[in-house]
């Protein structure tokens, strides 16, 4: 697993999600909506590993909120789950790839209130593909998608965004991953592997 040098920095405009709302520090969906969808405005980048951590402190009814990643753009205004780029997870047990739904065959049981959620978005372990990696603090629930690279590497600001989709009722804190939160993924990890390592 490469290790970090400066594992926690993130740019301000991946924290940056122009179409969402926001309520006492959390992003929320605006009242009477029944679905809000946003990505961020920063591009993920390409040459390091980025971790970023979203607190769940509210939620309503499953599926949502819908995390992950998407090339869309911040001025699109369809959904971005349904986007063939999105790759994620929803509150239940059910990821999203490639903008379409799988119930099956996946290890990931969804995530509950008050829940702390590690991202990590590697685009230099493969170079025919992402690796995009979930793990809830405390737990050992974790899940990894494979994430096509982007077609166009070219542009500065093209690629993958933060996305995040919530409906109303649902209320969630993004915030950089702390030194402390980024060793927990490590730890969790090599825990993994050496147990993998011994099937």
């Amino acid at each position: 697993m490469p290790k970090l040098s400066n594992p926690t920095t993130i740019e301000d405009s991946l924290l940056d999600f122009p179409n969402a709302s926001r309520k006492n520090g959390c992003f929320t969906a605006a009242s009477n909506n029944d679905e809000d969808f946003s990505v961020s405005e920063g591009v993920l980048p390409q040459d390091r590993i980025t971790f970023w951590k979203i607190t769940c402190h509210d939620k309503s009814a499953n599926p949502y909120p819908i995390l992950g990643v998407s090339t869309s753009h911040p001025t699109e205004k369809k959904a971005s789950y349904l986007d063939p780029s999105f790759f994620g997870w929803r509150a239940d047990s059910s990821s999203w790839q490639g903008g379409k739904l799988v119930r099956e065959g996946q290890e990931w049981v969804g995530f509950k209130i008050k829940q702390q959620l590690i991202f990590r978005y590697d685009p230099i372990s493969s170079p025919k593909t992402h690796i995009l990696s979930v793990q809830i603090i405390d737990t050992d629930i974790e899940a990894t998608i494979l994430v096509p690279t982007p077609f166009s590497l070219s542009d500065d600001n093209e690629g993958y965004r933060i996305s995040m989709t919530l409906n109303e009722g649902a209320h969630v804190a993004l915030s950089p991953a702390s030194i402390v939160d980024v060793r927990y993924w490590e730890i969790q990890q090599d825990l993994l592997d050496a147990s993998d390592s011994k099937k």
